[in-house]
């Protein structure tokens, strides 16, 4: 099993309905012994499920692409083409006219010239660039390095005892209004070492001591969000140095009283109950530590 296939050899005495342990995206495709199967994702989690009959099966999901993208891809090229082929056409009626123009108006016929010139070199470029480059290599496309992660508001390296590296983070907002929803993306790396099951989570909670608790749970914690897998995989399948965004989105609570609060992530064993610690020397400025958790920038609630 990698990160963009699942290949499972599965046994049901009876027609059953499978849920696995992988969030639904629809670029998710399955079969079942070579047969399309459709996949939906479950209601309350949003994990993938199918249909599968009784028997012993041969199930393959792989990650591909939707048909809404893939149309959009000949879209973008019969475009591009069709921008190929009117350049072409425009320096073909360029020449033909300079051919048999007068000498007082070669100049003007001259001008026009290099813009047909330019829109053919700049769609022979994007053609190029779609059918080669970003198939095949990593050039003009952001690389995520061992200092850098790509698309992360802030990179960072914290080790996490038992747990995947946290490697950048991005907040969708500081300054939240009640009702509004918060989206947090973690970037996690896999480690060499076989990982337990962990989830992530993201709280939203009191800075202050003597500020109201949450009158549902009697907490400081007034919204949080809880993840089974990271970047839809569960940890123990992380591959070694590959990073995963693990979003999270959070509801800001009506009446949620206004101010500073914190906002913590971390990871939790679900089976011990137990939070992973972070490596408290890792923790830098903006960043602290609280207790097993990491505290990202602080957010406020109008």
């Amino acid at each position: 099993m990698r990160s963009d296939s699942w290949q499972l050899a599965l046994e049901a005495s009876a027609p059953s309905t499978l849920t696995l342990y992988l969030l639904y995206y629809p670029r998710w495709q399955g079969t079942i012994d070579g047969q399309p199967v459709a996949l939906r994702p479950q209601p309350a989690t949003g994990y993938v499920q199918f249909d599968m009959p009784a028997g012993s099966h041969d199930v393959v999901l792989r990650y591909g692409s939707t048909a809404v993208e893939r149309a959009g891809v000949l879209v973008s090229a019969a475009t591009l083409l069709a921008l190929l082929i009117a350049g072409g056409r425009t320096l073909v009626r360029g020449g033909r006219q300079r051919a048999g123009a007068r000498p007082m108006g070669e100049n003007t016929l001259r001008s026009s010239a290099p813009s047909g010139w330019l829109l053919a070199g700049a769609t022979a470029f994007l053609l190029l660039k779609i059918g080669f480059i970003d198939p095949h290599t990593t050039w003009l496309r952001c690389v995520s390095s061992g200092t850098y992660v790509c698309d992360a508001q802030a990179s960072t390296t914290i080790p996490f005892a038992g747990g995947p590296d946290l490697r950048g983070y991005a907040v969708s907002s500081d300054v939240l209004r009640r009702g509004e929803v918060l989206r947090v993306r973690l970037y996690w790396e896999g480690k060499p070492a076989r990982l337990e099951n962990l989830y992530s989570f993201v709280h939203i909670r009191n800075s202050q001591k003597d500020w109201p608790v949450n009158p549902r749970t009697g907490s400081e914690i007034w919204a949080q969000e809880d993840h089974f897998t990271l970047g839809g995989m569960p940890a123990r399948d992380l591959l070694p140095g590959k990073l995963y965004e693990d979003e999270l989105r959070v509801s800001v609570p009506e009446d949620m009283p206004p101010g500073e609060y914190f906002l913590e992530i971390g990871l939790l064993n679900p089976e011990t109950g137990e939070q992973l610690d972070p490596q408290a020397e890792a923790v830098k400025l903006p960043l602290k530590v609280l207790w097993r958790s990491v505290l990202l920038p602080s957010v406020r609630v109008k």
